[in-house]
C-alpha cells in the first residue's frame, strides 16, 4: 500500500495544502498529485510569501518532487500559468492529465450570473460548477486541457505515472480539495460545492484504485469555519468572542485563499467528524492552528495544559471506536511548514509494523 490520501473535515480552509507541504518535505512521497479546481486554494508560503495555489500541489516548495494534475481536476488556463510561472515550473517536475476540463471565462460569467449559486449556496464565482455541469451534459462546449496549446508541454497520461510510480514502490501523496461539509451528496445542503469531496471521490478522479491506498489523512482544526455568508447557518455554535475572532482574521490567517472572504468561526463539530473518520476510513488525524488563543500559547516544545487537554479530547471522541481507528500524527503550531511537526505520542514505524 503506497498511495496516502489528505482530505478535509471541515468548512474547506483546514490546512490541507499546509499538511501536504509538511510531508512533502518530510514524507517519503516520490509523486504527489492534486484533484484540483479552481475555487479552491491551498496557501503556502514561500520566501516569507504567502502564495494561493488554485491548482499546484502544495508539494511546489520541494523541488526535487514530481507534482501531476490528475484528469479530474478543472483548471482555469490563466490561473494555472500564473502559478507556473510564480513557482518556477516546468515539465520534469509537473505533469497534468490531457483529460482535466477547462473553465473558461463563459463558465465563470453564468456562474456569476446565477443568483442561487452565489448568494443561495457561496458559490465564489470561478465557474467550476457550471464547467462541471457541462461535461455531465455532455456539451459541445467542453474543452479539455489536451486542446490548450500553453499545456501542450506538460500533458501526460498521469494514471500510467502514477501506477508505474506504484509498482515501482514508490509513494504517492494524494492532495484533495475542501471540507466534508461542502461535500454535494453528504455535506451541509444546500452550502455545498458541485462534486463530492470525499477519498473515495479524490481517487477516482486521479484513477487509483483503494488497494493502493495505505492512509487516509484527515486535516482539522479546534474549530470549524465556513468562507460564505449563507454558510453562518450552518455552524452549529457561532463563536462570537472578539478577541478569537480578530485572532483569526489575523494571526490565524482565515481568510480565504480564492474568495479572500473573511471566514465565519464557529465551535467544533464533533458527530460531523466522527462521521468524516467512520466514512473515510481515516488512519491519521492533522490538526492545524494549534496556536489557536484557547491553549493559551502551546509550541511544540511545550503542549500546555489547555492543549494536552483537547489531543485528549480528540483520542476520546475520534481515536476509539471504528473499524479503523486512526491516531493523531501531525500538529501545526503556525501557518509556516516550520510551525509543523510529527505528534511525539506517534511513530510511523510502529504503525506500519502492526499492519
Amino acid at each position: 500500500m503506497v498511495v496516502d490520501v489528505i482530505i478535509g473535515a471541515q468548512g474547506g480552509d483546514e490546512g490541507k495544502g499546509l499538511i501536504s507541504a509538511f510531508l512533502s518535505l518530510n514524507g517519503d512521497y516520490s509523486v504527489i498529485v492534486r484533484d484540483c479546481s479552481p475555487q479552491a486554494g491551498h496557501s503556502n508560503i514561500i520566501n516569507e510569501k504567502r502564495v494561493g495555489l488554485a491548482h499546484l500541489p502544495a508539494g511546489v516548495i520541494n523541488p526535487k518532487m514530481r507534482l501531476l494534475l490528475g484528469g479530474g481536476s478543472l483548471i482555469s488556463v490563466e490561473k494555472l500559468l500564473k502559478e507556473i510561472e510564480e513557482t518556477g515550473m516546468n515539465p520534469e517536475m509537473l505533469g497534468i492529465d490531457p483529460r482535466a476540463t477547462i473553465v473558461t471565462k463563459e463558465h465563470q460569467l453564468e456562474e456569476r450570473a446565477n443568483e442561487n449559486l452565489m448568494k443561495g449556496s457561496g458559490s465564489v464565482g470561478t465557474g467550476a460548477g457550471i464547467a462541471r455541469k457541462d461535461k455531465l451534459m455532455r456539451s459541445p462546449k467542453v474543452i479539455f486541457a489536451k486542446h490548450i496549446f500553453e499545456l501542450q508541454e506538460y500533458l501526460v497520461d498521469t494514471r500510467e505515472e502514477i501506477y508505474k510510480t506504484i509498482c515501482r514502490g514508490e509513494k504517492v501523496l494524494l492532495e484533495g480539495d475542501h471540507g466534508a461539509k461542502l461535500d454535494l451528496t453528504w455535506g451541509d445542503w444546500n452550502v455545498v460545492t458541485s462534486k463530492n469531496t470525499n477519498a473515495c471521490q479524490f481517487l477516482s478522479d486521479c484513477f487509483i484504485g483503494p488497494k493502493y491506498v495505505r492512509d487516509v489523512i484527515m486535516v482539522m482544526k479546534p474549530y470549524t469555519t465556513m468562507v460564505a455568508q449563507s454558510g453562518i447557518q450552518k455552524l452549529e455554535k457561532i463563536i462570537d468572542d472578539d478577541a478569537l475572532v480578530d485572532w483569526a482574521h489575523s494571526s490565524g490567517g482565515e481568510i480565504g485563499t480564492v474568495s479572500k472572504r473573511s471566514r465565519n468561526l464557529g465551535e467544533i463539530e464533533w458527530d460531523k467528524l466522527r462521521q468524516v473518520v467512520k466514512y473515510n476510513g481515516v488512519t491519521e488525524i492533522a490538526i492545524t492552528h494549534m496556536d489557536f488563543p484557547r491553549f493559551n500559547g502551546a509550541t511544540e516544545d511545550k503542549l500546555t495544559k489547555e492543549a494536552k487537554e483537547f489531543l485528549e479530547e480528540v483520542k476520546k471522541r475520534l481515536c476509539s471506536g471504528f473499524y479503523f481507528s486512526p491516531v493523531i500524527g501531525i500538529l501545526s503550531f503556525g501557518q509556516k511548514v516550520e510551525d509543523v511537526a510529527y505528534y511525539k505520542e506517534w511513530k510511523y514505524a510502529s504503525m506500519d509494523s502492526a499492519r
